[in-house]
């Protein structure tokens, strides 16, 4: 029992002598801090982790702001699309003979792409035809007449007017001859009847003949349509608009691009075999587009609706070519803005003559507005962001003075290849000769002593 009180004590005397050294070196060496060394807050300009002393001013270097003019810009993203994307589809029905192209050839306009079977359309020409030549074969023709025909002409109704005129010749003498009481009233009667006869006959062979020629005229009709059927059979590309100019005029002919090429159409998609059957209203069997020219279509938030106007230089960069600037031009403006996602769309028109961008492509763009003469701009590094502030320092007399500014669009690249700069525009109160700090301010707080590189550093008295 003894030995356990004894072995309990010196526990406890060790215990409180460790806690005795420890509190000695946490309180420091009689006497507190050295002299010569002012004790200052924690932080940048209090003696922080950036080793500045308590009241050391911060070493910064000033540097002016600028005006300069800039570019203003609207940046927007989209889809390219060709000029022209058409969807043929057929005009007739029939079975698939041949496909003369596919994807990714080059077509113009106006050639073949696939054949329909000629058959049933060279039948119904056939048909046609004979159904024409009898219509024609009752007026004693031979081929259809043209224009305004008289159909006086035609046989039938030139021997009922002869006869008409015959019958007059012989009435009017019947009728002299009644008035000078030489003749018979029987003659007389039978000559009016036979006149009457005439002019009758000969208004039935007018009206056969009108009839006849009606008749003609829908035969032909007939086989014209009988030969479109047999044209239908070959689908081809339709004609294809030159681009419309949109700006100053490059001086190339319409329908051909810059190297005076005609322009034509590229196979996007074919979704017809031969030997398959074919309606007319069925979908497209070819999907044609004219990448000569792209347009890019792009929705705009409503706040830019009057800046934007027809006519702007647009900038496009894909992601195909990262290092490429396309040229283009606002090419529309739709005048109303989507209730929906409170934007408007645009189209910009872009030139395509070697075919290096592709319909479909993501793409980004840059409008440019309007030039702005007198942007203030500050040095890219004397911005500060902290906690989504962005801010920079002034120096007004020997402290250092936080001024809140909002970044824009406006940056400007100076200095020579591979030491250059750049200058940022900001919304704030500064003005241009105002000068910010450009280097020691991270180690800044609104308020902290500065001092100018290169003056003599202030003496700190006892």
């Amino acid at each position: 029992m003894t030995k356990r009180k004894g072995l309990f004590g010196a526990v406890v005397a060790a215990v409180v002598v460790v806690g005795v050294a420890v509190g000695g070196l946490a309180l420091g060496p009689p006497g507190g801090p050295p002299k010569g060394r002012p004790v200052g807050p924690p932080g940048p300009a209090g003696g922080g982790p950036n080793g500045v002393r308590g009241t050391d001013p911060v070493v910064v270097t000033l540097e002016a702001t600028v005006a300069r003019p800039v570019q203003r810009t609207v940046s927007v993203v989209g889809s390219l699309y060709g000029r022209e994307e058409v969807s043929v589809s057929p005009k007739a029905e029939g079975r698939v003979r041949w496909v003369r192209h596919d994807v990714g050839d080059e077509v113009a306009p106006g050639a073949v792409l696939a054949e329909l079977d000629p058959t049933d359309a060279e039948f119904a020409i056939a048909e046609a035809q004979k159904g024409l030549d009898l219509e024609l074969a009752k007026l004693g023709m031979k081929e259809p007449p043209g224009g305004a025909f008289d159909i006086t002409t035609l046989p039938a109704v030139a021997r009922a007017l002869a006869r008409e005129r015959l019958t007059e010749a012989k009435h009017r003498r019947q009728v002299n001859s009644r008035t000078s009481g030489v003749g018979s009233e029987e003659d007389f009667a039978q000559a009016e009847y036979d006149y009457r006869d005439a002019k009758e006959a000969s208004r039935q062979a007018k009206f056969d003949a009108e009839t006849t020629l009606a008749a003609v005229r829908q035969r032909l009709a007939v086989l014209d349509t009988a030969r479109q059927r047999l044209k239908d059979t070959r689908i081809c590309a339709p004609p294809l608009a030159p681009p419309t100019p949109v700006g100053p005029s490059d001086g190339t002919s319409p329908g051909r691009n810059s190297a005076g090429e005609p322009v034509n159409y590229l196979v996007a998609q074919r979704t017809v075999s031969e030997g398959e059957m074919v309606r007319s209203m069925a979908g497209g069997l070819f999907r044609l587009v004219a990448a000569d020219a792209l347009k890019l279509q792009a929705a705009v938030p409503e706040r830019y609706l009057g800046e934007v106007k027809v006519g702007q230089r647009v900038e496009i960069r894909v992601e195909a070519f990262p290092r490429a600037v396309f040229p283009g031009a606002v090419a529309r403006v739709n005048p109303t803005v989507d209730r929906a996602n409170r934007t408007f769309q645009i189209e910009v028109a872009a030139p395509n003559p070697n075919r290096r961008l592709a319909p479909g492509c993501f793409a980004k763009a840059e409008i440019r507005t309007r030039l702005d003469p007198d942007a203030v701009l500050v040095p890219e590094e004397a911005l500060v962001q902290y906690a989504g502030v962005t801010k920079v320092f002034t120096v007004r007399g020997d402290k250092a003075v936080a001024v809140a500014v909002r970044s824009l669009d406006g940056r400007v690249e100076i200095g020579a290849a591979g030491r250059s700069r750049f200058l940022v525009e900001v919304a704030s109160e500064l003005r241009a000769g105002d000068r910010v700090v450009t280097t020691g301010q991270t180690k800044l707080t609104d308020g902290a002593p500065v001092r100018l590189r290169g003056e003599p550093e202030k003496e700190v008295r006892p």
